[in-house]
């Protein structure tokens, strides 16, 4: 039964939207309820009726009629119209002592009762009679107004309204009307909506593509260092991706419910994404480049000020709840927070520098002097190419087992022409880094370049199929403690390394004592 609008309730949602919501209960409010007697339960509607569900008795109470169960007085039945007992079976009346009493007069009809089907053909268009008509099989008992001399029928199973279409809907009763109205679905209009949220969409994209290029235009975002195409793109995108997701949601909303919202609702749907997206996108251009402080107050801002257009634009009542608004806005700022962090130990080296719009202009100095690595020797073609594959490479931050900490610079699916073992130590000689090589189960080479004296290798890249092809050392190939025992975790027997100096040596995981002497380095 659906409570009045005003009515305080408890309500149950099922799902994630308003429209899942049901109302469980109603809150007593009123006057009435400071002296209502909580150990008394009762179901009361606008209309006046009520069913009780009480300690001493229960029953259904209307405005003028009355059936109770008491456990005080028995059962008792009150009203001011007519009582019809009705079976199809025989009724029986037993007790200590009956009475039947008829200020007007008692009639007793012995087998069936015969229709005044006249009388109701001649009610017009199926309107109900004054009285429901009746039908029984056995004895029945009835009072009847006086000069009648018929007991009317409405057929032969008892049926107590007729189908709605063809009832007289005149009466106070048949006012509310709980029953979903059964018409079919109007798709035309729920394109039409869909249409209008997408022109909100679509004018907000321009609008904010417009903003964010000026802004950059102006160098009020990323340092600077983003166009003013770059920018207005971006945010675009942002806006009109958001604001589709909006519209769209609310579109399958209502395709799965069977419901149709108004077009309102899906400009206000269309509008809200769309302020979200431009926010979205606009902080993102912002925290390129920024601190963390910077990054979490914009992360902050954005997630506070889109929740707070969303409630003002999607609530009915524009009404924020604040408290949601600043969860919000934390929830963003910590999620903003944890890709700064992310970008910064395993972002891209060079990725801010992609795209001919990202890069800074610059003038050049150079020197006429050819390039030569650490030993005087000239840096060939292959290691410059090589070298340069770094501009593209993941930063990693890895901890070792004994909790050392470093940066790592890796290149993954490096083809095998590209490099080989023997350029690693041409590398070291020019960078003066150590540098490893591995290939995967699949094929697919990985190319990392450590500290000066070191190397730590992610564990994602031994064991299962992995092999360590080799790597490089400064001066000497000759392998340590360290080496040997990484070679443990992968499935070979052998590893080379090559010096920046040329030498090279091969090695196991342990240590070939057949030819020591005393005073012989291991």
């Amino acid at each position: 039964m659906m409570p009045q609008a005003g009515t305080r309730v408890s309500l149950y949602f099922k799902g994630d939207e308003e429209e899942s919501a049901l109302a469980v209960n109603c809150i007593r409010s009123g006057a009435g309820c400071r002296e209502a007697d909580p150990l008394d339960k009762s179901l009361t509607t606008e209309h006046g009726m009520q069913m009780r569900l009480c300690r001493c008795d229960m029953g259904v109470v209307t405005l003028k009629e009355k059936v109770l169960l008491d456990d005080l007085t028995g059962i008792r039945m009150e009203g001011s119209g007519g009582l019809h007992i009705v079976a199809d079976g025989e009724v029986k009346l037993e007790g200590q002592e009956v009475n039947l009493n008829g200020n007007r007069g008692v009639t007793i009809y012995e087998g069936k009762a015969v229709p005044d089907l006249e009388k109701l053909l001649d009610t017009e268009e199926g309107a109900l009679l004054p009285e429901v008509t009746v039908t029984a099989a056995g004895k029945v008992e009835l009072s009847t107004e006086e000069g009648e001399d018929t007991v009317q029928n409405r057929g032969e199973k008892v049926t107590y309204y007729l189908a709605w279409e063809h009832a007289d809907l005149s009466h106070p009763s048949n006012r509310y009307r709980d029953e979903p109205e059964q018409k079919d679905y109007d798709w035309a209009q729920w394109r039409l909506n869909i249409a209008a949220g997408m022109v909100v969409v679509g004018s907000v994209t321009i609008l904010g593509a417009v903003v964010a290029g000026a802004a950059a235009g102006a160098g009020m975002i990323a340092a600077g260092n983003i166009s003013a195409g770059s920018a207005a793109a971006s945010v675009g995108g942002a806006v009109f991706l958001t604001g589709s997701l909006y519209v769209a949601e609310q579109a399958v909303s209502d395709a799965v419910s069977g419901r149709l919202g108004d077009t309102e609702k899906y400009v206000r749907k269309a509008l809200a994404g769309s302020v979200v997206g431009f926010l979205t996108g606009a902080s993102g251009l912002m925290m390129q480049g920024a601190s963390l402080g910077k990054v979490l107050s914009l992360g902050f801002g954005e997630g506070f000020l889109g929740s707070t257009a969303e409630q003002g634009l999607l609530n009915e009542d524009g009404e924020i709840n604040w408290a949601l608004a600043i969860g919000d806005g934390m929830f963003s700022a910590v999620m903003a927070g944890l890709v700064w962090k992310h970008n910064t130990c395993n972002g891209d080296i060079g990725n801010e520098n992609k795209g001919e719009d990202s890069y800074t202009e610059a003038i050049i100095i150079s020197s006429s002097d050819e390039v030569v690595d650490f030993y005087g020797r000239p840096v060939s073609q292959r290691t410059k190419s090589i070298l340069k594959k770094f501009q593209n490479a993941k930063a990693v931050e890895v901890v070792n087992d004994r909790g050392q900490k470093s940066i790592i610079l890796v290149i993954e699916n490096i083809k095998k022409r590209d490099v080989k073992v023997s350029d690693l130590g041409k590398l070291q000689g020019v960078t003066g880094k150590e540098y490893a090589l591995f290939r995967g189960p699949n094929g697919q080479r990985v190319l990392i370049q450590g500290d000066p004296i070191n190397i730590n290798i992610p564990y994602k890249y031994t064991g299962k199929g992995w092999k360590w092809s080799g790597h490089s050392h400064p001066y000497s190939a000759r392998p340590s403690g360290d080496d040997r025992q990484a070679l443990k975790h992968f499935e070979q027997e052998y590893s080379v390394i090559k010096s920046a100096t040329g030498a090279e040596e091969y090695f196991k995981s342990t240590v070939d004592m057949s030819n020591w002497l005393p005073g012989m380095d291991l």
